[in-house]
Protein backbone atom coordinates (compact mmCIF):
# COMPACT_ATOMS: atom_id res chain seq x y z
CA UNK A 1 0.00 0.00 0.00
CA UNK A 2 1.38 3.40 -0.99
CA UNK A 3 1.64 6.20 1.57
CA UNK A 4 1.40 9.91 0.92
CA UNK A 5 3.30 12.51 2.89
CA UNK A 6 2.01 12.43 6.44
CA UNK A 7 1.38 8.68 6.29
CA UNK A 8 -2.05 8.78 4.67
CA UNK A 9 -2.80 5.79 2.49
CA UNK A 10 -3.42 6.01 -1.25
CA UNK A 11 -4.29 2.32 -1.58
CA UNK A 12 -4.82 0.97 -5.08
CA UNK A 13 -6.00 4.32 -6.40
CA UNK A 14 -2.62 5.77 -5.47
CA UNK A 15 -0.92 3.33 -7.80
CA UNK A 16 -3.29 4.41 -10.58
CA UNK A 17 -2.48 8.07 -9.84
CA UNK A 18 1.22 7.37 -10.15
CA UNK A 19 0.60 5.60 -13.45
CA UNK A 20 -1.58 8.48 -14.70
CA UNK A 21 1.12 11.02 -13.82
CA UNK A 22 3.84 8.88 -15.43
CA UNK A 23 1.83 8.42 -18.64
CA UNK A 24 0.83 12.07 -18.91
CA UNK A 25 4.39 13.27 -18.35
CA UNK A 26 5.78 10.78 -20.86
CA UNK A 27 3.26 11.88 -23.49
CA UNK A 28 4.14 15.51 -22.79
CA UNK A 29 7.90 15.19 -23.37
CA UNK A 30 8.32 12.12 -25.61
CA UNK A 31 8.77 14.00 -28.90
CA UNK A 32 11.02 16.73 -27.52
CA UNK A 33 13.53 14.76 -25.46
CA UNK A 34 15.74 11.70 -25.89
CA UNK A 35 13.97 8.53 -24.69
CA UNK A 36 16.09 8.12 -21.53
CA UNK A 37 15.47 11.74 -20.51
CA UNK A 38 11.74 11.45 -21.26
CA UNK A 39 11.49 8.31 -19.13
CA UNK A 40 13.40 9.96 -16.29
CA UNK A 41 10.99 12.92 -16.40
CA UNK A 42 7.96 10.60 -16.43
CA UNK A 43 9.37 8.55 -13.55
CA UNK A 44 9.87 11.71 -11.50
CA UNK A 45 6.26 12.71 -12.23
CA UNK A 46 5.02 9.35 -10.93
CA UNK A 47 7.19 9.67 -7.83
CA UNK A 48 5.95 13.22 -7.19
CA UNK A 49 2.33 12.04 -7.50
CA UNK A 50 2.96 9.55 -4.70
CA UNK A 51 3.86 12.33 -2.27
CA UNK A 52 0.48 14.12 -2.28
CA UNK A 53 -2.89 12.78 -1.13
CA UNK A 54 -5.87 13.12 -3.49
CA UNK A 55 -6.44 12.69 -7.20
CA UNK A 56 -6.24 16.21 -8.58
CA UNK A 57 -3.81 17.68 -6.03
CA UNK A 58 -1.37 14.82 -6.59
CA UNK A 59 -0.90 15.47 -10.32
CA UNK A 60 2.45 17.29 -10.36
CA UNK A 61 3.24 20.27 -12.53
CA UNK A 62 6.49 20.63 -14.47
CA UNK A 63 8.20 22.60 -11.70
CA UNK A 64 7.43 19.87 -9.15
CA UNK A 65 8.78 17.20 -11.50
CA UNK A 66 11.97 19.17 -12.15
CA UNK A 67 12.46 19.64 -8.40
CA UNK A 68 11.99 15.88 -7.87
CA UNK A 69 14.60 15.17 -10.56
CA UNK A 70 17.07 17.64 -9.04
CA UNK A 71 16.59 16.08 -5.60
CA UNK A 72 17.24 12.61 -7.07
CA UNK A 73 20.46 13.78 -8.74
CA UNK A 74 21.67 15.47 -5.53
CA UNK A 75 20.99 12.33 -3.48
CA UNK A 76 22.72 10.15 -6.04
Amino acid sequence: MERAAGGRSHGRRGIALQHDAFTAALALVWRDRPPAEALEFANAAGAAAATVFGAQPSMPGPDTVRAMMQRKHREG
